[in-house]
């Protein structure tokens, strides 16, 4: 199966915004995902532009100095969201599916990450980008 399982579909309970983070970015990295295998220019437009939209989001929360996150992982957050920001742009200029890779791996690395620092259950993640991936999630 090449998909995320269900993990998207579980939607968190209010409460608990890491957790809700966490989901969001498995969410749109299902997305980017289906974006990729689908190989339109629409589908890849329309997946990248919504990942940038959250990031921008994470971007924002980031920046803020009371954002409660340690300063050595609110740089690194602050440095993948750049890294967002330039291959966005880059797949609006040219929505080649091939450059939604990256974004589909650190969505499921740093997603999962969230999930896991949630203490929710244990979830899956299947071949995405060739690998098998594991993060945790509400069962």
């Amino acid at each position: 199966m090449s998909v995320i399982e269900p993990l998207s579909a579980q939607r968190p309970a209010p409460g608990n915004p890491r957790r809700t983070e966490g989901w969001a970015l498995l969410e749109a990295a299902r997305r980017l995902d289906e974006a990729r295998k689908a190989r339109t220019g629409e589908a890849v437009l329309g997946a990248a532009q919504l990942n940038w939209r959250l990031w921008t989001i994470f971007q924002a929360s980031l920046s803020d100095s009371h954002c409660g996150l340690p300063d050595d992982l609110r740089v690194k957050m602050l440095s993948l969201a750049n890294f967002i920001d330039r291959r966005s742009a880059e797949i609006i200029a040219d929505p080649k599916p091939e450059l939604l890779d990256a974004l589909v791996r650190i969505n499921l690395e740093v997603g999962g990450g969230m999930l896991n620092a949630s203490g929710a259950d244990a979830g899956r993640v299947e071949d995405i980008g060739g690998e098998e991936k594991r993060a945790r999630v509400a069962g």
